[in-house]
């Protein structure tokens, strides 16, 4: 883009957008902080389900459920142990528990490291990966599988068969928010906040702020498209 006074009638729209969507994104911060008694993490979009788990508001679901592969996460955690560090032996040659990462060119021979924590083999890599990869991550990403369960089919002596993708989601537009459920009122903000008596609530004219909507069990949010583990459930 050309300096803002040299800038072109499409570069200027585009700047007001960007300035726009960021004044945006700040005040729902803001509101959120609010309504949540606590200052939202920088990916507060992808945490949000997370938090409400946490928290109790929402039932935690198994690790990975869709899918050809249906497993509790006590099921994936044996299945890792049962596993050992076989996994990795097959497709790294390590020395003494180390040896140079397969996923990148240009580093030494003792980049990738090979450790157990609690019975589970965890191999980490020091350089431009720098993060540790389970069984299953490790096979996905060196067999250059689709997804985690086609990963857990392989290390479980299956065929990973392959996942029809997905047709990607229709984007929510604001008449079709509006016909989402109905507005909020302060019944269903007071029946939310005796469900989490040790933790604050905000009052019904943030909820109304927030653009917040009321369909069934679940309160939802207009910046969290309404799925069930996107939104408060009412107790």
């Amino acid at each position: 883009m050309n300096a803002e006074g040299d800038a072109t009638p499409e570069d200027r729209a585009d700047l007001e957008r960007a300035h726009a969507t960021l004044a945006d994104q700040q005040e729902t911060e803001r509101l959120l902080t609010e309504a949540l008694d606590e200052k939202p993490p920088t990916n507060w979009r992808a945490l949000v389900a997370g938090a409400l788990q946490a928290r109790g508001v929402l039932p935690k679901k198994p690790e990975l459920s869709r899918g050809t592969v249906k497993l509790t996460r006590q099921e994936i955690e044996e299945l890792k142990r049962s596993v050992g560090r076989k996994p990795f032996d097959e497709r790294v040659r390590f020395v003494n528990d180390f040896a140079k990462c397969p996923f990148h060119v240009g580093d030494g021979d003792k980049t990738l490291h090979l450790v157990t924590r609690e019975g589970t083999w965890l191999a980490t890599c020091f350089s431009r990966c720098n993060k540790s990869f389970d069984a299953i991550a490790f096979v996905k990403e060196f067999d250059k599988l689709a997804s985690f369960p086609q990963a857990i089919e392989k290390l479980q002596g299956k065929t990973p068969r392959d996942e029809q993708p997905k047709p990607p989601k229709k984007p929510m537009n604001p008449q079709a928010w509006i016909e989402w459920g109905r507005e909020i009122a302060q019944a269903d903000v007071d029946r939310l906040a005796k469900s989490r008596p040790h933790s604050h609530t905000a009052n019904l004219e943030t909820f109304q702020r927030l653009g917040s909507r009321v369909k069934g069990d679940f309160i939802g949010f207009p910046y969290f498209y309404p799925k069930n583990d996107n939104a408060e459930t009412l107790r």
